[in-house]
């Protein structure tokens, strides 16, 4: 259940990725001297997979929030899952510490012989499958749900709840351990963070549910928008115009000058040049410090 590539990473030093395709055009940034009020959190550098360092935030733009139910001799860990990007969500891993290729979990399900686990012990939204598995040469384990090839994942901008595992007994990590996200996408293959035991913690600033500033006018719009938003610092920039299912209509490129208040009109137009069709669409804001997402809706 779990993809080829993961298992062959706990299996193995190798590392893989998914290519990543860029198609640049270009577009006109007007900057400003007033920073937002709200300011931008710092990324962190971090090495990632084939030894690439990637600047990631301070946290991602999907959420993976616990909730429990503890019973005489079983304790059932749930997850809902907030996709604040605009990319769908095919696997949710728990347990799993993606830059390390590590399992976390002591604890296996109730009744897991190793290769099978009782139907009692976990919960599956529609559509998913559930897996549990262990490292060679290894005790750990990680559990996780990959969607199914003719189910439709987790969209971006939308929730879902429903994954559950039950144990005998309590597993700290199943609680405050890693969440890691691989998703359909040509622009981004993962997400990667920390399960939130709070289950109340809100929406990052790089989430489209989140307050980060960006400002989209009008919304809803019959033709083109102004994008709006803030850098911390000078340097390139980049602002992907993407579908409802996170693929790319138009990216629009430039060098800002100064840090500060930044402006962007997109006029409605496909990488083509064709009218944009009338639906829902995602914003993706990538300056040198920060990486924001944002929605609209195009009217015909």
């Amino acid at each position: 259940m779990i993809p080829t590539a993961t298992v062959a990473i706990l299996r193995t030093t190798s590392r893989v990725l998914l290519p990543l395709c860029i198609v640049a055009v270009t577009g006109t940034l007007q900057p400003s001297t007033v920073l937002s009020s709200d300011g931008s959190p710092t990324a962190k550098g971090v090495t990632g997979p084939a030894g690439s360092t990637r600047a990631l935030l301070n946290a991602p733009p999907v959420q993976v929030l616990l909730y429990k139910d503890t019973k005489p001799g079983a304790i059932t860990y749930g997850y809902r899952v907030v996709n604040g990007s605009p990319y769908e969500i095919a696997t949710l891993l728990i347990g799993f510490n993606h830059f390390l290729t590590a399992p976390e979990l002591r604890i296996a399900p109730v009744g897991w012989d190793g290769s099978n686990t009782p139907a009692s012990s976990f919960r599956s939204p529609t559509g998913w499958r559930f897996e549990v598995t262990q490292v060679e040469e290894d005790s750990l384990i990680y559990v996780g749900w990959q969607v199914d090839s003719v189910t439709t994942g987790l969209r971006g901008g939308v929730t879902l709840a429903g994954f559950e595992v039950t144990v005998a007994q309590q597993d700290p990590r199943y609680e405050s351990g890693h969440w890691t996200v691989y998703l359909k996408s040509a622009q981004q293959d993962y997400f990667t963070g920390s399960i939130d035991a709070s289950g109340t913690t809100g929406a990052p600033p790089s989430s489209v549910f989140g307050r980060n500033g960006v400002r989209i006018r009008p919304n809803p719009t019959h033709a083109g928008v102004i994008i709006e938003f803030a850098s911390p610092a000078s340097g390139a920039c980049t602002i992907d115009i993407l579908d409802a299912a996170g693929r790319r209509v138009r990216r629009m490129t430039s060098s800002l000058a100064q840090s500060g208040r930044q402006r962007l009109e997109w006029d409605g137009l496909d990488s083509e040049g064709k009218r944009a069709a009338p639906a829902a669409y995602f914003v993706r804001i990538q300056t040198p410090k920060t990486e924001r997402f944002a929605r609209f809706v195009l009217e015909r």
